[in-house]
């Protein structure tokens, strides 16, 4: 058994155990250095589109735009400077992970001094990540702040994606995570539905219609969310045609969030990070300031 584990040892390249490594210290591989099924022109080209359909529903102000390019440049100042202090380190992590590799396929226990020399590494590496984190989720907040409370909610709330849904397109719908068309043709559908099958859906209809809000709910917030959705929802289906014609706007502002704000900054500051300080954004706003001056 022993004998077959050292040479599954043996078959891993050491690239491998480099990327194992920094998967244990807690740095993410970026997407441009995993071996994905699509090619990376292919990739880079539907992150690409998923930043603009993102960019298209925010509605971006010049002034927005030009404070937003150099807080993108500050942040990948502070990738590039974790990823110089890893390079600068590279022979050394290369010389402790051959040892503590050796160490493992002679099947011996791993000896003091490699200990010490992978602790030193990973030590210092996670103080390195850690500073990177802290700095980059300071330009992260400084973003949130440029950003208006309808902005913010759309960055929240998007979902990335080629071919954005008709109803968040359009202009007068930004922010609004529950558009008033969206909302009425729902309670339209419902009141259709014989009984029966009303009844049977009815709880499954609002989970579905809660689902991208289980991001950033508390799990009390999303339940009593769920039942103010049942009480409306319950509310149209008995009403007879005149009384949900007068009702209906009534309904319509109940269905409405019960807050449009998400309860965790950190995961509002993760969609900063994840959209809005990508690097490729740079070159597009650019552009997009450039066509505006003319």
């Amino acid at each position: 058994m022993m004998g077959n584990y050292h040479r599954f040892i043996q078959t891993i390249p050491l690239e491998r155990w480099v990327a194992l490594f920094i998967i244990v210290i807690g740095l993410t591989i970026p997407s441009y250095a995993k071996k994905e099924l699509e090619s990376e022109h292919i990739i880079a080209l539907r992150e690409e589109i998923q930043i603009l359909n993102l960019l298209t529903n925010l509605y971006l102000t010049p002034t927005q735009m030009h404070q937003l390019i150099p807080k993108i440049k500050q942040a990948e100042q502070e990738r590039n400077r974790l990823q110089s202090y890893l390079k600068s380190n590279e022979a050394q992590t290369i010389a402790a992970l051959n040892q503590l590799r050796a160490e493992l396929i002679a099947g011996k226990d791993i000896s003091p001094d490699t200990e010490r020399k992978i602790n030193s590494i990973q030590g210092q590496a996670k103080k390195e990540l850690y500073t990177m984190k802290q700095r980059i989720d300071a330009i992260a907040d400084e973003v949130r702040n440029i950003l208006n409370p309808n902005q913010r909610v759309v960055l929240v709330e998007y979902v990335p994606c080629l071919i954005p849904a008709k109803d968040i397109r359009h202009p007068a719908l930004v922010g609004q995570a529950e558009n008033d068309e969206r909302l009425e043709q729902m309670l339209l559908r419902i009141r259709k539905m014989p009984q029966p099958v009303y009844e049977k859906n009815r709880e499954n209809i609002v989970d579905r219609f809660l689902e991208h809000k289980k991001l950033y709910l508390k799990p009390e917030e999303l339940e009593q969310e769920k039942r103010q959705l049942l009480q409306v929802l319950d509310e149209a289906y008995r009403l007879n045609e005149t009384d949900f014609t007068v009702k209906k706007s009534v309904l319509l502002a109940r269905m409405k969030p019960i807050r449009k704000h998400p309860t965790s900054i950190e995961f509002e500051r993760d969609r900063v990070k994840l959209f809005l300080l990508d690097p490729k954004l740079i070159p597009i706003l650019e552009s997009r300031l450039a066509s505006i001056a003319k």
